[in-house]
């Protein structure tokens, strides 16, 4: 599912390598966590597989697709198929649960009739199916990110990335949030988290990928 082969990346010639012939697989229906501290290179990785980073050299493939030969006009329709969770929620706070949902199909031009069928599933997922028409303003912090991952799944994806998903949640919510990912991986879903919550993935026996100056130390 997702293959970097010899992937190096940097920003400048002044700065430092952020990834230096980074090397891991995840098979299709997988789950791993990348670990690491701020500025390990975590976000980069997510970044280079949702395009909007190209590796300097090396190999990026998803679906043994080597993804930085997607032509720019295919992109949209590549990154449909990856839902993205991030840490801040990036929630339209003046919104419904229901329309920050929506939103990701209603882009795609799906019919409303559809959507709805598509939205109440993902509500469901994640235990929502009574919010629909909450204000996104009114629910907690684990509230807003379980939107996030209902949102993330609307489209059916065949993978998700989530970058420190529970970096803004008290130690319950983390833990209900990274459960729920494990959920949704057991729909044979690839899931690959960056994180540095070492408490919410107690005994999550996943691959742990480490991260540190831009290589990986080792695997679990």
């Amino acid at each position: 599912m997702i293959r970097f082969e010899n992937v190096t990346k940097r920003f400048s010639e002044t700065e430092p390598v952020v990834l230096s012939n980074v090397n891991f697989h995840i098979s299709p229906g997988g789950m791993a966590f990348l670990l690491g501290e701020s500025g390990s290179g975590k976000t980069t990785i997510l970044r280079l597989l949702l395009r909007e980073l190209q590796a300097d050299s090396g190999t990026v493939c998803v679906n043994g697709r080597d993804i930085s030969k997607i032509k720019s006009g295919k992109l949209p329709e590549y990154r449909r198929k990856m839902g993205f969770i991030f840490q801040d929620f990036k929630l339209m706070r003046d919104q419904t649960v229901y329309d920050n949902i929506a939103i990701a199909k209603r882009i795609t031009g799906a019919k409303e009739k559809d959507i709805l069928a598509m939205v109440t599933m993902a509500l469901r997922t994640v235990g929502m199916e009574k919010d629909f028409y909450r204000p996104v303003a009114e629910l907690s912090g684990g509230e807003q990110q379980k939107v996030c991952v209902a949102r993330a799944i609307v489209g059916n994806p065949y993978c998700i990335l989530a970058d420190e998903p529970t970096g803004n949640l008290d130690p319950q919510q983390a833990r209900e949030i990274m459960l729920l990912l494990e959920r949704i991986h057991k729909m044979g879903i690839t899931v690959l988290i960056a994180t540095h919550d070492m408490e919410a993935i107690r005994d999550m026996n996943y691959p742990r990928l480490y991260l540190e100056d831009g290589n990986i130390l080792d695997r679990e």
